[in-house]
């Protein structure tokens, strides 16, 4: 099935807006909360039909696992 590219223009940047308004609300969350937050988005993506190897999925994903990583190794 191919998808129309204007509508998958349309969802990368309305999931670049989600993740840059999350960015925000980060700063005042738990390793937890920070975790439990990245990780909806990336549900978000999956449910918009976007790829890992679109960028603003990749950006998120990488900062997921920056966060996971350091939360792990405070525990």
């Amino acid at each position: 099935m191919k998808i129309d590219p204007e509508l998958a223009r349309r969802r990368r940047a309305g999931f670049a807006a989600a993740a840059e308004i999350r960015a925000e609300e980060l700063k005042a969350m738990t390793p937890q909360e920070k975790i439990r937050a990245l990780d909806q988005l990336l549900h978000f993506a999956k449910s918009l039909g976007l790829q890992a190897d679109d960028r603003e999925v990749e950006a998120v994903r990488a900062r997921w696992i920056k966060i996971k990583r350091l939360y792990v190794d405070q525990k």
